[in-house]
């Protein structure tokens, strides 16, 4: 299989992998017919659901957060990371289930920082 050839995600690949976001290991990235993913499916599951989330918590809800938000985010974050644990302690999940556990976490963190920066611009406004 051959690496993807898409400039622009090639691009965000290589801007991930020099800060140390993503491994990029091709047997745990998603394999299309353009090629190999640039990032693994956990990180493809992160970042798509911290970008949406974001969008959703400043534009859709506009909500202020409480600290029961923030403790709901950390648990889900930690949900999340729990898969992360089971694959340390031996049990290898496939590239969707590695895709969710990218997603809730994602979505957990997407939530505290959309609620963080709606806290700030509601304080902004007032």
């Amino acid at each position: 299989m051959t690496p993807c050839t898409n400039p622009m995600l090639m691009f965000y690949g290589q801007i991930l992998a020099a800060l140390h976001f993503c491994h990029q290991q091709p047997e745990r990235s998603f394999h299309t017919p353009w090629g190999i993913f640039p990032l693994c499916a956990r990180c493809t599951g992160f970042h798509l659901a911290v970008l949406a989330t974001i969008f959703l918590t400043l534009w859709a809800f506009r909500f202020r957060p409480s600290a029961g938000l923030f403790c709901c985010c950390g648990l889900i974050v930690l949900a999340g990371g729990s898969e992360v644990l089971f694959e340390k302690l031996g049990w290898e999940g496939s590239n969707a289930v590695r895709c969710i556990s990218g997603v809730v976490m994602g979505t957990g963190v997407g939530f505290l920082i959309g609620a963080g920066l709606t806290s700030v611009a509601s304080k902004g406004n007032s």
